[in-house]
This record gives C-alpha cells, sequence and structure tokens, in this order.
C-alpha cells in the first residue's frame, strides 16, 4: 500500500503591497478560491489539497472548493481531480490485507484523502440556504413547550413519514371506532410483554457489603460456567474486551473459592472480574430460546438480571478516581454498555453513554498508540489497543443509529493494527509479540481486525451523516462514500477463510457482515428517500442490496430453514433480533417502499457510473414479488416469537399495516380494509402466544371502565376460538373516558396521555420520546 506523497508546504509569506491607483476607487472583487469548510468556519486557507485546516481537523474528505484550488493544472493534480469520482481499488484491497501484516501500519488501508475533491458543490453558504433546501437536510428538531429534541437521521420510526396514509392510520386507530378495541386489547399484551422490574433499591454501608452482595447474587457454579462460555466464544470475535485465558482462569479461582466461602472474594481475583462476570452474565442470559428444555435450565430471571445491571454501575461509583484509571475498570464499564443493549436500553441513552466512554478511555490515553510506551509490556499495548478498538466501535454504531456524531474523528485513529494472533498465544510476561497466523487461518482477533480496517471510512461516513446535510452541495461526497464501503466490505468479507460450520462462526460472520453494511445503507439510504432519488437510481439499488442481505441472515439462525447441522435452536435467531433489532426493522420498513414504489423504472435501470460496481451490480435480481415475500418472511418471524424477550409490539403492528397496504394499488377503502385486517393478524398472534397478566394488574389505576370486551375479529383467518375468560382468567375492562380510549399503565400504545385529540397537532415522528409521555414509542 502506498502512501500519499505529503503535499508541499505552502509559501505562507504575503505577497509585496502594491500601490492603489489613487483614480480608482472601486475595489476589484476577490475571487472564491479557499475550501468550503475554511470559508463557512471562517478560517484561513492555504488553498492546497486538502488544505492544512481539513487535514489538522480530519476533515480531509469534505475539502472541496467552489472552483478548484488556486494553482496551475498539473499532472498531479489532474490525477486527483477526475471528471467523476473513482474508487481507488487498491486501497480497498488493502482492507483486511497486506496493512494486518505491517506492524506499524495504521488501522486499515483507508486514507481519507483518497475520496475525490471535485464534488459537484453549490457558492451558496449554508447560512444562505433557502426553506426549501433547509427541508433537505438531515434530522430536525421537534418541540413542544419547554421540551425539545433532535431526531437524527437515523431514528427508525421516522421511516414511517414517507409513508403518510399508513401513519394516518394508525394515529386515527386510537379513536377510530372499528380499529381502538383493537389497539386498546394490545395494550394489555404490551404491559405483559414490557412488565417494569424495579430495580435493587438498597444502601450499601461500604464497598465490602456490595462486593458480598454481587457475590451472593451468582447464580449456580454450573449455570455461571455454561452463561460464561456462551459469551466468550460467540461475543469475543468481533467486540472483544477481556482477555479470555486470564478471565477462564481467574472466574475458575472466583467460584472454587465461592464453594468453600460463601459471602468473600479470593484475594487472586480482582473485584472488577466479579463485575465483569455480572455483565457477561446479563449478556449471555439473552442467547437463549424460553421453549428448549436445555437452555431454560440455564435461564436468569428477569430480577436478577435488572439486580446485575443495578449492582454495577454501584460498584463503579464506589471507585475512587484513580481506580477508574485502570483497564479492568474500563473493561467492567464497556461490559456494562453492551449489557445495556442487550437488555433493551435506549439507544439515544446508549449513545451518550458511548460518549462518555470514550472519553474515559481517552482519559486513559487509549487513543495513543502506545507502542513507544517503555512503561508498557507488549501484552499490556496489546489489550489497550483490542479495548480501544471495541469502545470505539461501539460508539461508532450507537451514532450511527441515532444519526448523532461519534465521539471521535477518523484522524483519532492512528495505532497500529491488531495481531492477528489467538488470545492463548497472548501471554502476560511474553518479552516480544508472538508471530502473527496467516491471513487465511482462523482467528480469535481476525473478525476484530477485519472490522477494524473499516474503521475509518466508517467513521466518515457517520459523521458525514450527521452533520447539516445539504443535497445541492452532498449527494455526490454521499454516494461516493458509500459505493468505497460496499467495495471495501466485499473486499474484507472475500478475506474471510472458510471453516467447517459452526454456530459461533456463523454468529460472528453475521455480526461482522451488518457492522460492516449499516454505515453505506445508511448514506444509500439518505439518497433513496430524498426528492432527487429519481436522478440516482444507484442510491436505491443500494438500499435493496444491503436490506435484502441483512434480512437474509433471519434465515440462516432460524432452525425451520438453516442448516440443521449447524442451527438446532431458535437460541441464535433471538438473539439476533436483540442485538440488530434497529437493524431488521429499518430495512424491512425500506423494503415496503421499494415494493409500494416498484411499478417506477429507476429499479431496473443502469446504475449512473457503472465503473463504481461491479457488473453483476447492474440489474436488480428481484421482483416486488420476491420482496414482498422477504418482508412477509420477516414479519412472520416477528410473529413466531412473540413472548420472548425483546418483543415489541410497536415494532410488528406497523410494519404488519405497512405491509398489507403496500401491496394493494386500489380504492382508499380497500387499502384501509387490508390494513385492518394487518392489525387483527397481529392481534391473533397475540392472542395464542402471550400469557395476560391477572385481571387486577389490567385495570387503570384511576377512576372505573365500562366492560368494553374486544368483539370478535371479523374476516379473521378460521381456526381454534379463543375466550378471554378460559386460561388467564381476565375480564377485558379497557379505560374509557369521554369516549377516547386511554393507556393503561407504562409501555401500552395510546401516544397521548392527555388524550389522543392533541396528538396530531404535534408532528411526532414515531420516536423515542419517554420524557414526553410519548409511551406508545417508548424504549427499545
Amino acid at each position: 500500500m502506498s502512501a500519499n506523497p505529503a503535499p508541499a508546504t505552502p509559501d505562507l509569506t504575503p505577497p509585496a503591497p502594491t500601490s492603489p491607483n489613487p483614480t480608482t476607487s472601486r475595489k476589484r472583487a476577490r475571487p472564491t478560491k479557499s475550501c468550503f469548510e475554511c470559508r463557512r468556519k471562517k478560517l484561513k486557507c492555504d488553498r492546497l489539497q486538502p488544505c492544512l485546516q481539513c487535514k489538522k481537523l480530519g476533515r480531509e474528505a469534505l475539502c472541496t472548493y467552489a472552483h478548484g484550488p488556486p494553482g496551475p493544472p498539473d499532472s498531479e493534480n489532474a490525477e486527483r481531480s477526475p471528471k467523476r469520482p473513482k474508487v481507488d481499488v487498491s486501497r480497498l484491497n488493502s482492507w483486511g490485507g497486506e496493512a494486518a501484516r505491517d506492524l506499524n501500519a495504521p488501522i486499515g488501508g483507508y486514507v481519507a484523502t483518497a475520496l475525490p475533491m471535485d464534488y459537484k458543490t453549490t457558492v451558496q453558504e449554508s447560512t444562505d440556504r433557502t426553506d426549501e433546501s433547509q427541508s433537505k437536510t438531515s434530522g430536525r428538531l421537534q418541540v413542544e413547550g419547554s421540551k425539545s429534541r433532535y431526531i437524527g437521521l437515523g431514528d427508525r420510526m421516522t421511516l414511517l413519514d414517507h409513508f403518510p396514509d399508513e401513519k394516518e392510520f394508525i394515529i386515527g386507530s386510537f379513536t377510530d371506532a372499528t380499529m381502538a378495541p383493537i389497539v386498546n386489547e394490545m395494550t394489555i399484551f404490551q404491559r405483559a410483554l414490557h412488565r417494569k422490574i424495579q430495580p435493587l433499591d438498597r444502601l450499601f454501608e461500604d464497598r465490602t457489603a456490595l462486593v458480598a452482595e454481587m457475590l451472593k447474587s451468582l447464580p449456580e457454579n454450573t449455570t455461571v460456567e455454561a452463561l460464561k462460555e456462551r459469551y466468550l466464544t460467540n461475543m469475543e470475535t468481533v467486540l472483544r474486551v477481556v482477555h479470555v485465558p486470564t478471565f477462564r482462569r481467574q472466574c475458575s479461582e472466583l467460584q472454587s473459592f465461592r464453594t468453600a466461602h460463601n459471602s468473600t472474594l479470593p484475594s487472586t481475583v480482582p473485584e472488577s472480574v466479579l463485575a465483569q462476570l455480572l455483565a457477561i452474565i446479563s449478556i449471555a442470559s439473552r442467547l437463549i430460546d424460553s421453549k428448549d428444555l436445555k437452555t431454560s435450565e440455564q435461564a436468569i430471571s428477569e430480577e436478577r438480571v435488572t439486580t446485575y445491571l443495578t449492582l454495577i454501575p454501584k460498584w463503579l461509583d464506589s471507585l475512587k478516581s484513580k481506580e477508574r484509571l485502570t483497564i479492568d475498570s474500563l473493561r467492567v464499564e464497556t461490559l456494562l454498555l453492551m449489557a445495556r443493549f442487550a437488555n433493551m436500553a435506549t439507544l439515544l441513552n446508549l449513545w451518550k453513554e458511548s460518549g462518555g466512554l470514550v472519553r474515559a478511555a481517552m482519559a486513559m490515553g487509549l487513543h495513543r498508540d502506545p507502542e513507544h510506551s517503555s512503561d508498557l509490556s507488549p501484552f499490556a499495548k496489546e489489550q489497550r489497543r483490542k479495548l480501544w478498538q471495541t469502545i470505539v466501535e461501539l460508539d461508532l454504531q450507537f451514532s450511527l443509529a441515532t444519526g448523532m456524531p461519534c465521539a471521535v474523528q477518523s484522524s483519532d485513529i492512528g495505532s497500529r493494527t491488531l495481531l492477528l494472533v489467538n488470545d492463548d498465544d497472548l501471554v502476560e510476561d511474553m518479552p516480544n509479540y508472538p508471530v502473527e497466523r496467516p491471513l487465511d487461518a482462523w482467528c480469535d482477533a481476525l473478525p476484530q481486525n477485519l472490522l477494524a480496517s473499516a474503521m475509518k471510512p466508517r467513521l466518515d461516513a457517520t459523521n458525514l451523516l450527521a452533520r447539516d446535510i445539504d443535497f445541492n452541495a452532498d449527494i455526490d461526497r454521499i454516494l461516493f462514500l458509500a459505493k468505497y464501503l460496499e467495495l471495501g466490505m466485499r473486499s474484507i468479507q472475500a478475506r474471510l477463510p472458510q471453516q467447517p460450520k459452526m454456530k459461533q462462526r456463523l454468529l460472528s460472520d453475521i455480526m461482522l457482515d451488518v457492522h460492516l453494511r449499516r454505515p453505506a445503507i445508511a448514506l444509500y439510504q439518505t439518497v433513496a428517500l430524498s426528492d432527487q432519488a429519481s436522478r440516482h437510481p444507484e442510491a436505491r439499488k443500494g438500499v435493496l442490496r444491503n436490506s435484502v442481505a441483512i434480512l437474509t441472515h433471519l434465515d440462516a439462525l432460524d432452525p425451520a430453514i438453516a442448516d440443521l447441522d449447524t442451527i438446532q435452536s431458535k437460541d441464535y435467531l433471538n438473539f439476533f433480533h436483540i442485538l440488530f433489532r434497529d437493524d431488521i426493522i429499518k430495512s424491512s420498513i425500506l423494503l415496503c417502499y421499494e415494493i409500494r414504489a416498484f411499478y417506477l423504472p429507476v429499479i431496473n435501470s443502469p446504475p449512473v457510473d457503472p465503473a463504481l460496481l461491479d457488473n453483476s451490480e447492474e440489474s436488480i435480481p428481484w421482483t416486488k414479488h420476491s420482496l414482498t415475500r422477504i418482508v412477509e418472511s420477516t414479519l412472520n418471524s416477528y410473529l413466531q416469537r412473540l413472548g420472548e424477550f425483546g418483543t415489541d409490539l410497536k415494532i410488528i403492528l406497523p410494519l404488519s399495516i405497512l405491509l398489507q397496504s403496500v401491496r394493494f394499488d386500489g380504492t382508499p377503502e380497500g387499502k384501509r380494509d387490508l390494513m385492518i385486517k394487518g392489525s387483527e393478524r397481529v392481534l391473533q398472534a397475540c392472542r395464542k402466544a402471550i400469557p395476560l397478566p391477572r385481571a387486577q394488574d389490567a385495570q387503570p389505576q384511576n377512576g372505573t371502565a365500562p366492560n368494553t370486551q374486544t368483539p370478535p375479529l371479523s374476516n379473521m383467518p378460521t381456526g381454534e376460538s379463543w375466550n378471554p375468560h378460559q386460561g388467564f382468567g381476565i375480564v377485558m375492562q379497557l379505560p374509557y373516558e369521554n369516549g377516547i380510549p386511554q393507556p393503561i399503565g407504562n409501555g401500552d400504545f395510546n401516544p397521548n396521555v392527555n388524550g389522543a385529540g392533541a396528538f396530531p397537532n404535534f408532528e411526532l415522528g414515531f420516536s423515542d420520546w419517554d420524557l414526553m409521555d410519548q409511551s406508545w414509542f417508548g424504549s427499545y
């Protein structure tokens, strides 16, 4: 991989002033030569390409000129400014390849200056944009009284804004005579699915008492061992946090000592290991199929998981300031963030926590490559690099999902590549680095190494999407980076060695694939859903390719379809639904968008620049019917796992309504009937799968409600009859006030606790907004 030549040092000496012409009072207009970013930020530009200011701030990819940089057009400038953006395939081929062999090379082969510098831009400043151009920018601010929230481009349910009829139907269903009984009955099912558990509310005298409680809360040793190994074999691949041999040894010592001494910790095991173990159990407890007898014996109750997620922050808060500046405590914070994500914490809170975690790592200096530090052993250096990569990766993923900027820029990533070795090859007292394994052989570090090789362009993509995007200036840049990422992803996937079929390898490959696809699909989606989509058919093709690829992973993990010698249980399918819940629903809604618009000629038109894509990508192999089958299969996967952890009717109901609607091009009345059938289908599945709470738990807290049992569903598929009084002993009494259905507790379906009448006047883009009492769109 050849490095870019360093630009010549600019001559910043100002020219000698010339005497003004006394006969001329009018000044000559100064030509525009500074780059866009320097002009926007009012910085002095040296007018190179990229300029010094953009290089210092890591904005090489954004350094563009309205009329090109000054200076005569020499051969070097001609190479840098081709007529159309071209992908530097030589750099793409180095992702996860030869660059990984060079221990002194920075992560990956991507250099921001590889992006073309001749993007079409507008001379108009962003502050001078008209209202029309402002409406094309990403993200929006929602305000209600003194409360406000920024909704980023990554917010999943804002996709429903592109389905105005269906969105209006969902909002109106709370007062609609036909739909109100259906959604209010679903309110009870939703509450049963999301029963809130009170966290541990207890004060401890000192840290010794807290550690004793943490140790006491552990399940039996056999369960601890099974869950610990489940985590280590499945998660310590793409996201690596602990040193596996050391952690196994410490956990073995802890369990042995615990058997003899019930409430004390061995002196050879740090307290941080206990905190790490609690977080790991909380994560691994979600890799389970509750209907599988083998795994149900190792199940952890929701109360116990909630206790773990309460005890760990208490332990972290008990640490003194210097005690927080250790790798072990940073590992606890990282595992806690992953455990909260696996236990359905809101993405906005996770994004805030991941940013704090990045800064905690920076306070320890993990963002600086430790190679030249004589105070650190080779073992400690590699552990720091591995943990830093995981922390940045988590922040990138949560930032992309929320449409927010990352805590770091691509210029902050300068550590050398991770060693291609197994954790067993890394020993604490090793004097030198071990010999790396070949690229065509599997090792523990390979997935994270390959993911790290694409870190810089993915960071650039995430931070670009978090900007105030103006399509007139940014659309070419967005599309080029998306294609660059896609080609790099294919190069990475081609380097994965072929191994015998193993569930752990399958999950690792899927996690790597989705993490690599997320930025590309977000970039393509930005263009494909804009009013300029018809001018850029390659964006819609990119959305189709990546959305179908993500949803195909459901089949690979479903025992009804997958290879039976690899997948026998739904544990991995359930885990995929939890870890990639946002990707599944986004991809499904995007395919619904294409199903509705499939008659447009854009789908079958050739790309604008075929040289940027393989010849196999010039046509789309899917039909409207095949896309419908994919979404239908995804909806079935949702319905079949009703009752499992992570099931959310706020996702399933809109998708069922959308799928019925986009398949129909007839009258509004016919579309309404189909959307009602889609709602009834979800309700019928709930009645069969979800145990309802006792009658007193389903009643409203204040006031009385008339007996408004849901009438029999019309047009429902025939099957066994259902009696709400049998089995669960519940009388369906739903709360009404002034003829308007009222919510029942938290996590229900009614979006407005003060009455539905005011809701349509406030444009809430189907987003998570717990503080606004929009409980229908609550945490996920």
